[in-house]
């Protein structure tokens, strides 16, 4: 795999993250203002219909977006592959590579020599190793086991097919179900993601990444969701 192709498979798998939690948020929100105000949830119900359409919708947004960014296909792209491709390449994090990102955002083209800036900053700079990237491996996997244990078959058996297991079967399925679970998951895969362009950009190693935004991300869509209801005739 080339860098091109890298970070093509980087970015994909980031936008089923991030829709993920846009969906999460949303609907967790919505359901939240209508446990918590009469008045919004009869405003709810005077449009019942509509408010259970887009509730369902964000349900299989969220859960075909986690599928997606955890799923084992080997014909697709999943954080999975985000984690060994990186761990495959540590080159794409050099020194060299750290170098040319900085030229190009700072406009250094061509022959131009590098500002004293930018070679003090290459020559302090970290470079990680297979080994050291092997840490990524080993965090994401009780992640990945627990949406094959609890949320994969959610998605497969009642969102992405119309399955026929019983109705028994599909609320077992949901009770093992946690909306902390689901936080976690995302969470962290929004910290491993936002965590791996940390360490392109900057060359910040794992141990040292920002949470990746995952808090920031939800309360916008939180914010937004909860000016749209309160404007609600």
């Amino acid at each position: 795999m080339d860098q091109q192709e890298y970070w093509r498979m980087f970015h994909l798998v980031r936008g089923d993250v991030e829709a993920a939690i846009k969906c999460s948020g949303i609907y967790l929100t919505i359901n939240r203002l209508a446990v918590a105000d009469y008045d919004t949830a009869m405003r709810f119900n005077g449009h019942a219909e509509f408010w259970n359409v887009t509730k369902h919708g964000l349900q299989i947004g969220m859960f075909m977006a986690i599928g997606r960014a955890f799923d084992q296909r080997r014909d697709a792209y999943t954080i999975e592959d985000v984690v060994d491709q990186t761990i495959e390449h540590p080159g794409f994090f050099s020194k060299s590579a750290l170098r040319e990102r900085k030229r190009e955002v700072s406009k250094i083209f061509g022959d131009q020599e590098d500002p004293p800036w930018l070679v003090e900053y290459i020559r302090d700079a970290w470079e990680p190793t297979r080994k050291e990237l092997e840490a990524l491996r080993t965090a994401l996997e009780p992640h990945v086991l627990k949406f094959r244990e609890v949320y994969e078959p959610i998605r497969n058996q009642y969102f992405a097919h119309r399955g026929r297991a019983s109705q028994d079967v599909i609320d077992e399925l949901f009770s093992k179900t946690a909306i902390s679970e689901v936080a976690d998951m995302l969470r962290f895969a929004y910290g491993l993601i936002g965590g791996i362009q940390q360490m392109a950009n900057n060359a910040t190693p794992p141990g040292k990444w920002s949470d990746g935004g995952y808090h920031r991300l939800f309360r916008v869509h939180e914010e937004k969701t909860e000016s749209l209801v309160k404007s609600l005739p």
